[in-house]
């Protein structure tokens, strides 16, 4: 038998062979009840039926037990596949859970690389707001400075006018 029959072959051959077996049983009690209602006067020519028809029945037995052996062994053969088909489904279904899990953790992965980007475009965007405020804020501090400075050289000058005046009005 090869083993690459499917499940639905298997039952089939089965059903058949336990169709052979009924048909040989019923074959053997017709066979059983004919040789034990045959006469005991019986001529040579019905010994030699007799004969026969026993020899026919041994044959059918050795075939009925043949074909239960097949039967019993394809019984378990359809077990093991039950069993492996088993074994594959509860394989599949981790297999489905790992790959969801994977989907998941790629969705994750995702969302995380979008607010990282985000984040990294609105740091930017900040760090170029602070610059040119940074910037602003340098060259208002350099004209302030700048400013304080003329200050500084008009409060000496006119220091130097209110020393310049006292001066004359006090040489006058």
């Amino acid at each position: 038998m090869s083993t690459e029959l499917t499940r639905e072959q298997l039952l089939e051959y089965v059903k058949k062979q336990r169709v052979k077996i009924k048909k040989l049983e019923t074959d053997l009690q017709t066979a059983q009840q004919a040789s034990s209602t045959t006469d005991t006067s019986v001529s040579t020519q019905h010994t030699v039926e007799l004969a026969e028809r026993d020899a026919r029945i041994a044959q059918l037995l050795g075939k009925l037990q043949e074909r239960e052996e097949v039967v019993s062994a394809l019984e378990r053969e359809m077990s093991e596949l039950k069993t492996d088909l088993e074994r594959y489904a509860t394989k599949h279904e981790e297999l489905t859970k790992i790959s969801l899990q994977y989907e998941d953790t790629v969705g994750l992965n995702k969302q995380l690389e979008d607010t990282i980007a985000r984040l990294k475009t609105e740091f930017s965007a900040q760090i170029s707001l602070v610059s040119q405020e940074l910037k602003d804020s340098k060259a208002r501090l350099a004209e302030q400075i700048s400013w304080r400075e003329e200050c500084d050289k008009l409060k000496i000058d006119l220091e130097q006018k209110v020393k310049d005046m006292a001066r004359l009005e006090q040489e006058a």
